[in-house]
Parts: C-alpha cells; structure tokens; sequence
C-alpha cells in the first residue's frame, strides 16, 4: 500500500503509524510561507503517481504551530486522485473550522498546544 502526504517537517509518529501497518510512505515538502504541505508539490507528485500508476491510498497532512493545511485544495485532490485523508490535527485545532465531509481528523494533548490557543 502506497501512504503519502505526510510533510517533510512532521513528526515522526505520523510517519510510523504507516510504516507499522506495512506501508510504503513519501514526503512532500513543505511551503516555506506556512510551514505545512505545499500544496503545488502535492500535485506534481499525485500527477507523476498517476502515470506511474503508484496513487496513494491514503494522504496525513500535518496541521503545525496553529496553521491549517489548505483542506479545501487537498480534498478537491482527493477527489480527482481518490485517496483517503487522515488529518493530523496535534498541533492545530482551527483545522475543524474547514467544513468539508468524511473528515477523519486526530487530537492529542500535547503540551505545544498551550502556546498555540
């Protein structure tokens, strides 16, 4: 099973929760501006994905230090790609606001948090 979508940033717990279930996982990088997935790299490797017909199955955007991913572009590649999303929330819970659906996100204490509310 191919897993990417985790940022080149995240922490290694996102990655890991992949690796333990037998998956193969590939990093995108990050946009210098917000510190989260880029967006444009995203796409270049679901396009190139796609000709080598390797799509991902599943896609963990990082939300970090109180920024959202852009979920509405990631859902919309969702669609167009036809992986799950399994967002990491840890570290941003404005990443709720964004009303899409089937959302599956995941929370932890964690004590960065209190800095970022």
């Amino acid at each position: 099973m191919m897993l990417f979508g985790l940022p080149s940033n995240s922490f290694v717990a996102s990655s890991n929760c992949a690796l333990y279930c037998g998956a193969k996982v590939d990093f995108v990088d990050i946009d210098l501006d917000t510190d989260n997935m880029s967006i444009p790299l995203l796409e270049t490797k679901l396009i190139r994905a796609k000709k080598e017909n390797n799509l991902p199955k599943v896609l963990i955007p990082v939300h970090l230090s109180g920024n959202s991913c852009d979920m509405e572009k990631i859902y919309n590649l969702s669609k167009t790609y036809g992986f799950k999303i399994l967002e990491d929330a840890s570290h941003c819970i404005r990443g709720m606001s964004q009303k899409l659906p089937n959302r599956v996100l995941q929370f932890q204490m964690h004590v960065f948090l209190v800095f970022i509310l």
